[in-house]
Protein backbone atom coordinates (compact mmCIF):
# COMPACT_ATOMS: atom_id res chain seq x y z
CA UNK A 1 0.00 0.00 0.00
CA UNK A 2 1.50 3.58 -1.08
CA UNK A 3 2.54 6.15 1.84
CA UNK A 4 4.50 8.52 0.57
CA UNK A 5 7.95 9.96 -0.12
CA UNK A 6 8.56 11.06 3.11
CA UNK A 7 8.37 7.51 4.17
CA UNK A 8 10.88 6.16 1.85
CA UNK A 9 13.26 8.78 2.24
CA UNK A 10 13.15 8.07 6.28
CA UNK A 11 13.41 4.26 5.62
CA UNK A 12 16.15 5.28 3.75
CA UNK A 13 18.37 7.07 6.33
CA UNK A 14 17.47 4.58 8.67
CA UNK A 15 18.70 1.82 6.09
CA UNK A 16 22.32 3.48 6.46
CA UNK A 17 22.41 2.15 9.88
CA UNK A 18 22.41 -1.46 8.58
CA UNK A 19 24.96 -3.76 6.60
CA UNK A 20 24.87 -4.28 3.55
CA UNK A 21 24.29 -8.28 3.37
CA UNK A 22 20.63 -8.18 4.15
CA UNK A 23 20.31 -11.64 5.86
CA UNK A 24 23.43 -10.80 8.50
CA UNK A 25 20.62 -7.79 9.75
CA UNK A 26 18.24 -10.85 9.65
CA UNK A 27 20.23 -12.87 12.00
CA UNK A 28 21.45 -9.71 14.49
CA UNK A 29 17.97 -8.76 14.91
CA UNK A 30 16.72 -12.24 15.46
CA UNK A 31 19.61 -12.94 17.67
CA UNK A 32 19.20 -10.20 20.03
CA UNK A 33 15.16 -10.97 20.07
CA UNK A 34 16.16 -13.90 21.40
CA UNK A 35 19.09 -13.19 23.73
CA UNK A 36 16.47 -10.85 25.42
CA UNK A 37 13.92 -13.76 25.97
CA UNK A 38 16.67 -15.77 27.46
CA UNK A 39 17.63 -12.68 29.63
CA UNK A 40 13.83 -12.28 30.94
CA UNK A 41 13.65 -15.67 31.89
CA UNK A 42 16.25 -15.68 34.47
CA UNK A 43 14.39 -12.79 35.84
CA UNK A 44 11.85 -15.46 36.42
CA UNK A 45 9.61 -12.96 36.32
CA UNK A 46 6.12 -14.21 34.52
CA UNK A 47 4.95 -10.69 33.03
CA UNK A 48 8.96 -9.90 31.99
CA UNK A 49 8.94 -13.29 30.29
CA UNK A 50 5.82 -13.16 28.72
CA UNK A 51 6.20 -9.56 27.27
CA UNK A 52 9.23 -10.62 26.04
CA UNK A 53 7.84 -13.75 24.32
CA UNK A 54 5.70 -10.97 22.56
CA UNK A 55 8.27 -9.10 21.81
CA UNK A 56 10.41 -12.18 20.40
CA UNK A 57 7.48 -12.75 17.67
CA UNK A 58 7.27 -9.09 16.76
CA UNK A 59 11.10 -8.65 16.16
CA UNK A 60 10.98 -12.49 14.30
CA UNK A 61 9.05 -11.20 11.61
CA UNK A 62 10.30 -7.81 11.57
CA UNK A 63 13.42 -9.16 11.06
CA UNK A 64 12.14 -11.08 7.67
CA UNK A 65 10.41 -7.82 7.05
CA UNK A 66 13.51 -5.86 6.31
CA UNK A 67 15.46 -8.45 4.92
CA UNK A 68 13.00 -9.04 2.42
CA UNK A 69 12.93 -5.44 1.61
CA UNK A 70 16.48 -5.15 1.57
CA UNK A 71 16.51 -8.56 -0.57
CA UNK A 72 14.04 -7.21 -3.15
CA UNK A 73 15.71 -3.87 -3.22
CA UNK A 74 19.61 -4.86 -3.96
CA UNK A 75 17.57 -7.43 -7.22
CA UNK A 76 16.56 -4.74 -8.74
CA UNK A 77 19.30 -2.40 -8.04
CA UNK A 78 21.58 -4.55 -9.46
CA UNK A 79 19.35 -5.27 -12.65
CA UNK A 80 19.05 -9.04 -11.17
CA UNK A 81 15.38 -8.63 -11.33
CA UNK A 82 13.05 -6.91 -13.79
CA UNK A 83 10.65 -4.83 -11.82
CA UNK A 84 8.24 -6.30 -14.21
CA UNK A 85 8.30 -9.76 -12.57
CA UNK A 86 7.22 -8.22 -9.28
CA UNK A 87 3.40 -8.08 -10.14
CA UNK A 88 1.87 -5.05 -7.47
CA UNK A 89 -0.33 -2.26 -8.25
CA UNK A 90 -0.19 1.24 -6.51
CA UNK A 91 -3.07 3.03 -5.62
CA UNK A 92 -3.59 6.53 -4.82
CA UNK A 93 -0.41 7.75 -6.58
CA UNK A 94 -0.60 11.36 -7.32
CA UNK A 95 1.72 13.67 -9.70
CA UNK A 96 2.91 15.49 -6.86
CA UNK A 97 4.54 12.15 -5.32
CA UNK A 98 5.98 11.36 -8.81
CA UNK A 99 7.73 14.91 -8.87
CA UNK A 100 9.04 14.25 -5.48
CA UNK A 101 10.58 10.69 -6.31
CA UNK A 102 12.07 12.32 -9.39
CA UNK A 103 13.56 15.01 -7.10
CA UNK A 104 14.60 12.58 -4.49
CA UNK A 105 15.58 10.32 -6.79
CA UNK A 106 13.79 7.54 -5.35
CA UNK A 107 15.13 4.41 -6.55
CA UNK A 108 12.59 1.59 -8.03
CA UNK A 109 13.87 -0.34 -5.01
CA UNK A 110 12.91 1.80 -2.93
CA UNK A 111 9.15 1.91 -4.51
CA UNK A 112 8.43 -1.21 -4.53
CA UNK A 113 9.29 -2.12 -1.06
CA UNK A 114 7.34 0.72 0.12
CA UNK A 115 4.17 -1.01 -0.96
CA UNK A 116 4.31 -4.36 -0.67
CA UNK A 117 3.29 -5.74 2.40
CA UNK A 118 5.90 -8.38 3.49
CA UNK A 119 3.43 -9.17 6.53
CA UNK A 120 0.61 -10.19 5.27
CA UNK A 121 1.61 -14.10 4.28
CA UNK A 122 -1.21 -14.26 1.37
CA UNK A 123 0.69 -11.07 -0.48
CA UNK A 124 3.95 -12.39 0.27
CA UNK A 125 3.14 -16.15 -0.87
CA UNK A 126 2.19 -14.49 -4.65
CA UNK A 127 5.43 -12.19 -4.58
CA UNK A 128 7.21 -15.20 -3.65
CA UNK A 129 5.70 -17.03 -6.71
CA UNK A 130 5.89 -14.52 -9.12
CA UNK A 131 9.88 -13.93 -8.00
CA UNK A 132 10.76 -17.06 -8.68
CA UNK A 133 8.74 -18.52 -11.16
CA UNK A 134 7.36 -21.24 -9.14
CA UNK A 135 4.83 -22.19 -6.51
CA UNK A 136 6.86 -21.28 -3.90
CA UNK A 137 5.97 -23.18 -0.50
CA UNK A 138 4.99 -26.43 -2.78
CA UNK A 139 8.40 -26.28 -4.78
CA UNK A 140 10.50 -25.86 -1.29
CA UNK A 141 8.89 -29.00 0.52
CA UNK A 142 9.59 -31.21 -2.65
CA UNK A 143 12.99 -30.33 -2.05
CA UNK A 144 16.31 -30.52 -0.38
CA UNK A 145 18.80 -27.21 -0.29
CA UNK A 146 22.66 -26.65 0.36
CA UNK A 147 23.36 -23.30 2.07
CA UNK A 148 26.84 -21.99 3.08
CA UNK A 149 26.68 -20.21 6.49
CA UNK A 150 30.16 -19.45 6.46
CA UNK A 151 33.13 -20.43 4.08
CA UNK A 152 33.98 -24.02 5.30
CA UNK A 153 30.45 -24.65 6.56
CA UNK A 154 27.53 -25.92 4.99
CA UNK A 155 23.92 -26.94 6.20
CA UNK A 156 21.36 -29.02 4.83
CA UNK A 157 17.88 -27.80 4.75
CA UNK A 158 15.12 -30.43 5.04
CA UNK A 159 10.93 -28.90 5.45
CA UNK A 160 8.42 -29.99 7.45
CA UNK A 161 5.85 -30.83 5.50
CA UNK A 162 3.63 -28.40 7.27
CA UNK A 163 5.92 -26.26 7.10
CA UNK A 164 3.78 -23.73 5.14
CA UNK A 165 0.93 -24.06 7.96
CA UNK A 166 3.71 -23.01 10.65
CA UNK A 167 5.28 -20.68 8.98
CA UNK A 168 1.71 -18.57 8.80
CA UNK A 169 1.34 -19.22 12.07
CA UNK A 170 3.87 -17.02 13.04
CA UNK A 171 2.64 -14.30 11.14
CA UNK A 172 -0.96 -14.85 12.74
CA UNK A 173 0.62 -14.67 16.20
CA UNK A 174 2.78 -11.30 15.31
CA UNK A 175 -0.71 -9.73 13.99
CA UNK A 176 -2.65 -10.67 17.36
CA UNK A 177 0.23 -9.41 19.12
CA UNK A 178 0.48 -6.37 17.95
CA UNK A 179 -3.43 -5.53 17.16
CA UNK A 180 -4.88 -7.43 20.58
CA UNK A 181 -3.50 -8.12 23.84
CA UNK A 182 -3.70 -10.54 26.40
CA UNK A 183 -2.47 -11.36 29.37
CA UNK A 184 -3.40 -15.10 29.94
CA UNK A 185 -1.79 -16.99 27.25
CA UNK A 186 1.87 -16.78 26.14
CA UNK A 187 4.02 -19.21 23.69
CA UNK A 188 6.04 -21.80 25.57
CA UNK A 189 9.79 -22.15 24.99
CA UNK A 190 9.70 -25.00 22.43
CA UNK A 191 6.91 -22.52 20.39
CA UNK A 192 9.56 -20.30 20.15
CA UNK A 193 12.33 -22.35 19.44
CA UNK A 194 10.43 -23.76 16.60
CA UNK A 195 9.45 -20.43 15.93
CA UNK A 196 12.91 -19.72 15.26
CA UNK A 197 13.73 -22.55 13.33
CA UNK A 198 11.15 -22.00 11.34
CA UNK A 199 11.55 -18.60 10.13
CA UNK A 200 15.14 -19.05 9.71
CA UNK A 201 14.95 -21.96 7.10
CA UNK A 202 12.17 -19.66 5.76
CA UNK A 203 14.87 -16.86 4.86
CA UNK A 204 17.50 -19.97 3.90
CA UNK A 205 15.35 -21.16 1.09
CA UNK A 206 14.77 -17.25 -0.01
CA UNK A 207 18.71 -16.92 -0.09
CA UNK A 208 18.74 -20.79 -2.50
CA UNK A 209 16.24 -19.93 -4.63
CA UNK A 210 17.68 -16.14 -5.08
CA UNK A 211 21.44 -17.29 -6.06
CA UNK A 212 20.08 -18.06 -9.36
CA UNK A 213 20.15 -14.11 -9.57
CA UNK A 214 23.06 -13.47 -6.97
CA UNK A 215 25.31 -16.04 -7.25
CA UNK A 216 27.22 -15.41 -4.11
CA UNK A 217 25.98 -17.80 -1.58
CA UNK A 218 27.20 -20.98 -3.15
CA UNK A 219 23.89 -22.38 -2.63
CA UNK A 220 22.45 -25.48 -4.82
CA UNK A 221 19.20 -27.89 -4.79
CA UNK A 222 20.80 -31.23 -4.19
CA UNK A 223 17.26 -33.56 -4.96
CA UNK A 224 13.78 -34.07 -4.30
CA UNK A 225 11.76 -36.25 -1.88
Amino acid sequence: MWTSVENILDKRKIKKGRKPDPIQNFYEKRDRAFDLLLAARKSKNRKIIAEANDHFIIALVTAFEVYMADLLSELIAKNKLEPSEVNIQIRDFRFKDVASMVKNRITLGELYCNVINFDNFKDLSQLLNGLFGVTFFDYIKGNKFKYRTTRRSYVTIEFYRDFEARLKNIFEARHKIVHDISFRKTPTKPQLINMYGVMTQFVHAIEVMADKFRHIRDCEIIGRD
